[in-house]
C-alpha cells in the first residue's frame, strides 16, 4: 500500500484535485536522489508568475509525498519551500527523531554531524538505507581513500561516521556493517567502534 502524506502549512500546502495545475513529478530510484533544494528550483521555473500555485509529487519505495504550493510562496521564499519539503518528509518513517538520534550519537563520538535537513529527507523517502551497509568492496574502497586524503582519516574515524549514520538509518544491519568492515581489512575498527556504541546503548 502506497503512504501518501500531504500537510497544509500556513494555508500554503494542502489537497487540491485541480488537474490543471503544474506538477513536479519526482521519482528518486529513476531519477537520482533529488534534494530538497533541486525539486525547490524546478518548481520555481514552473511559476512563470507569483499568481497561481504548482505542485509536487514525490514518489519512492512506499513514500508518496505530494502538495500544492502558491508560486508566491515558491518564488519568494526558497529557502523556507526546502524547509517545507524537509518537514513533509519528516512526517515519515520517524525520520526527525532517526536523524537527531544520528546526530546525537555523532556529537557523543566526536565526529562531525551530518546535515539534519538532508538526513531528514533521506530517511523520509527511504533513500538509500541499507543498500550497502554490507558491502565489502566498497569499505575496503572508502577506508582506503579515507586514509590516503588529506585528512589523513583513520580506520576508527571512518568507521565512526559511517556506524552513526546506519545506527539511525538501518538500524537491525549495524552488525552487519561491522562484519563487512572487519572483512574489508579493519577488524580491530569495527570492534572498537562496536564497543563504543553498545556502550551508549546501541547494540549489535
Amino acid at each position: 500500500m502506497v503512504a501518501t502524506v500531504a500537510v497544509l502549512v500556513a494555508g500554503c500546502l494542502g489537497h487540491h484535485s485541480s488537474s490543471d495545475v503544474p506538477t513536479v513529478d519526482v521519482h528518486p530510484a529513476k531519477d537520482g536522489i533529488i534534494l530538497p533544494s533541486q525539486i525547490a528550483i524546478e518548481m520555481a521555473q514552473k511559476c512563470p508568475s507569483a499568481r497561481g500555485e504548482v505542485g509536487f509529487d514525490v514518489r519512492e519505495g512506499t513514500a508518496h509525498l505530494h502538495a500544492h504550493v502558491t508560486c508566491a510562496l515558491t518564488r519568494a521564499d526558497r529557502s523556507g519551500l526546502e524547509q517545507e519539503l524537509v518537514e513533509l518528509a519528516g512526517r515519515r518513517n520517524d525520520a526527525t527523531q532517526r536523524a537527531d538520534f544520528v546526530n546525537t550519537l555523532a556529537k557523543e563520538l566526536g565526529v562531525r554531524p551530518y546535515p539534519r535537513a538532508d538526513m531528514v529527507w533521506d530517511i523520509g523517502m527511504g533513500l538509500d538505507e541499507c543498500s550497502r551497509v554490507d558491502d565489502v568492496a566498497s569499505h575496503r574502497e572508502n577506508l582506503a581513500i579515507a586514509a590516503a586524503g588529506s585528512e589523513r582519516e583513520t580506520p576508527v574515524h571512518w568507521t565512526e561516521v559511517e556506524a552513526v549514520r546506519y545506527a539511525g538509518t538501518c538500524r537491525k544491519r549495524l552488525g552487519d556493517f561491522f562484519d563487512s568492515v572487519a572483512k574489508a581489512g579493519q577488524p580491530a575498527a569495527a570492534s572498537t567502534v562496536r564497543h563504543e556504541l553498545a556502550r551508549l546503548g546501541v547494540s549489535s
